[in-house]
């Protein structure tokens, strides 16, 4: 409601439990919107996307890779996302082949360039992941 909007905290509505059982893919638009609206998850909601994480492998890379690419409009929500991936395990479900560490140090680089650092949006990409160019 208006309170938890105000304090910027993202709650399931209802029992989460419930919600990420119906929709398993609402666990990934959690973390889309509480990176895009700079919000936390609350408490409940999050220890709920912990424990059901699994249903994920219920869900089409697809429609995984919808939420994921929407949470990347530009590098601050980028970093957040990235580390609320990696925070929350979730990042296996994303991208399955990248390691944790992965996702935080390009966390880190979308930050240091949402920030106003050097590296440019091409640098995000090519140290992102750990390449060389």
């Amino acid at each position: 409601g208006v309170a938890d909007i105000r304090a910027r905290t993202l709650r399931a509505v209802g029992s989460a439990e419930s919600r990420f059982r119906e929709d398993p893919s609402r666990i990934m638009r959690a973390v889309r919107l509480a990176s895009v609206l700079d919000f936390c998850i609350e408490e409940e909601t999050y220890a709920a996307m912990l424990a059901h994480h699994a249903l994920l492998r219920q869900v089409s890379e697809a429609r995984l890779m919808v939420e994921v690419v929407k949470a990347s409009r530009d590098s601050a929500t980028w970093a957040r996302s990235l580390r609320l991936l990696a925070d929350s395990g979730l990042h296996a479900y994303a991208f399955p082949e990248v390691p944790r560490d992965a996702f935080l140090k390009a966390a880190r680089v979308a930050q240091k360039v949402a920030d106003g650092g050097s590296g440019g949006e091409s640098g995000f990409s090519s140290a992102a992941f750990g390449e060389s160019v």
